[in-house]
């Protein structure tokens, strides 16, 4: 395992295994119109991460991404192949990303709390139903 330079995951509930070992991570399914994966995991785990056009389903966190530098975006896979290269070939700029990426995951932490806390009034104000009752 020493001597593999790329790894190809495709898995559930692996990705996180996958990135703690890599020193960069390309976002696959953001070259094709799939709209790309949640790079919040890489960053997770001081991976620096480069996606490609489509990330739609994750455009906000994406943007945040690249914004704080934690990521960067290729127009195309050849361009994101060689934009890797260079991350690997330049280990200063391999860890600010790394680094830029841990404290942007940290900033997304919370959510559960977050998501509560609004709930939390609006779950004290509703006057529970009475079996068979309908609104």
């Amino acid at each position: 395992m020493a001597d593999t330079r790329v790894w190809l995951g495709d898995s559930m509930g692996e990705m996180y295994a996958y990135y703690a070992a890599a020193d960069t991570a390309l976002i696959g399914g953001s070259w094709e119109k799939l709209g790309g994966q949640n790079p919040i995991e890489a960053t997770a785990v001081g991976c620096p991460v480069i996606l490609g056009p489509h990330t739609f389903n994750f455009s906000v966190v994406c943007e945040q991404a690249i914004e704080v530098d934690a990521a960067l975006r290729a127009d195309n896979i050849e361009n994101g192949l060689q934009a890797a290269l260079e991350i690997l070939d330049n280990p200063a700029r391999r860890k600010a990303m790394g680094e830029a990426g841990s404290r942007f995951a940290q900033s997304h932490r919370g959510a559960t709390g977050r998501t509560m806390d609004l709930l939390t009034p609006l779950l004290k104000t509703a006057q529970p139903r009475k079996p068979g009752q309908r609104e």
